[in-house]
């Protein structure tokens, strides 16, 4: 997004919101005497996070990510253009106003409305499971999901190792991560009750066919790895399994995608 101003501005405050409201949105200052870009905090009275153009540095919140490599700010003889690398969160969808702020040493144009976006996040994708294929009672599988914008879009995972199609949710290993809750959750025999445990809880978590053992999450780039150690019972779910994967989004999903197979002793 380039915006040009005139030399003398000191600072250039933009504003991405459904309504005029820094509070839960993409609100960015640019400081021209220290040249920082600063993105505000959910809460704006907590303070921002800083990073300085063409710099490798990223910089989020909740509603969107600044990525400093390929923000830019040129100066000329009577304009500033500043160019802001913003990818928004898809948790922060639907239309938004865009608002722009120049200030000066003694004045300042006030906010002005310059435009309006709509913002619809990523593509969440189901990326893959390791190990792809294998048999036993207690695999540790690494489930990958990520989004092509950032990985803050993804808000958990469904994984699911179950006989046939990925419609067999009952009496199969059927389970929900939900990052925003920091949970797992896994699916009763009917496939529909869930029950659910704190990440690094040590409660009992299991139905006929399986239960969850550690868990773990880390993200590389646009994507969200979680692992899971699974124990499997047997005989009641013994014979060969598909294991499918489905990324979550808040508006969206990634549907559900064979990743690998698994056989139960």
């Amino acid at each position: 997004m380039s915006r040009r101003l005139l030399v003398v501005i000191v600072a250039v405050a933009m504003l991405f919101a459904a309504t005029f409201d820094t509070n839960n949105a993409c609100s960015m200052v640019y400081d021209r005497t220290r040249n920082t870009i600063s993105l505000a905090f959910d809460n704006p009275a907590n303070g921002a996070a800083t990073l300085v153009p063409g710099t490798p540095a990223i910089i989020s919140n909740h509603q969107c990510s600044v990525r400093g490599a390929n923000s830019t700010v040129i100066a000329g003889t009577t304009q500033l253009v500043v160019t802001v690398d913003i990818a928004f969160n898809a948790a922060f969808f639907g239309a938004k106003n865009t608002y722009l702020y120049a200030a000066e040493a003694f004045s300042n144009s006030g906010w002005v409305t310059v435009g309006t976006w709509n913002v619809t996040g990523g593509s969440p994708t189901s990326d893959s499971v390791s190990p792809a294929s294998g048999s036993g009672l207690s695999p540790n599988f690494t489930f990958t999901v990520s989004d092509s914008a950032t990985d803050l879009n993804i808000i958990g995972m469904n994984m699911l190792v179950t006989a046939g199609s990925p419609a067999n949710l009952a009496n199969a290993c059927y389970l929900w991560y939900n990052r925003s809750a920091s949970t797992i959750g896994l699916y009763a025999n009917d496939g529909v009750t869930l029950n659910t445990k704190g990440i690094g809880s040590a409660s009992t978590l299991q139905n006929s066919q399986c239960a969850v053992g550690f868990t773990t999450m880390t993200t590389s780039g646009n994507s969200v790895l979680f692992t899971i150690n699974l124990v499997f019972k047997s005989p009641a779910f013994q014979g060969a399994k598909t294991v499918y994967l489905q990324a979550l989004e808040p508006n969206t999903s990634s549907g559900w995608v064979a990743r690998g197979t698994w056989t139960v002793p």
